[in-house]
């Protein structure tokens, strides 16, 4: 059952309108575009028209990314990324990891960026490596005449967000 106020209009959770505020009242969105312009590979892999579309979605609201690009202050974050997303898009079978960039979980950002400094280090190392995608190892990599696989996991704590039974509100 979703809550409503006195006036019978739903009731809004303050994490939406901590959301809202940011990206609406406080330019957000411009921000947002402002620095998909100035990190071509990020404008390229997660357009304005993308992020808009998980604007108000629960559980978070927001996609990971436009949430960071929104807020986050410096900018050493979003060219780190911009460059490993680079290399990331130009080994072969990106296309299966790429899938990670619309996942509404916010856990992504820490496993796929960890997933793409891996890559971006053997690939310095001058290892060929390629993208296997889900139901596999990560990584496979040749190198000096050598081939291995590579599991990147990235552990984390974070909490949870629930819903009620029954209920789609969060």
């Amino acid at each position: 059952m979703i809550r409503t106020t006195r006036n019978g209009a739903p009731e809004r959770r303050a994490h939406a309108i901590l959301v809202d505020r940011i990206l609406d009242e406080r330019d957000g969105w411009g921000r947002i575009e402002e620095r998909l312009q100035k990190y071509p590979a990020i404008g390229t892999y997660l357009p304005i028209e993308m992020l808009r579309e998980y604007h108000g979605r629960p559980p978070h609201r927001v996609h990971w990314l436009a949430w960071r690009l929104a807020t986050w202050k410096s900018e050493e974050n979003f060219e780190v990324f911009d460059a490993l997303l680079r290399v990331a898009a130009a080994l072969p079978g990106w296309e299966k990891e790429a899938q990670l960039l619309t996942s509404t979980d916010c856990g992504t950002y820490w496993s796929l960026l960890w997933q793409m400094q891996v890559a971006a280090l053997l690939v310095g190392r001058g290892a060929d490596v390629r993208w296997l995608g889900a139901g596999a190892p990560d990584l496979r990599v040749a190198h000096q005449r050598e081939e291995f696989f590579v599991e990147c996991f990235s552990y984390q704590k974070r909490f949870a967000v629930a819903c009620k039974t029954g209920s789609r509100t969060c």
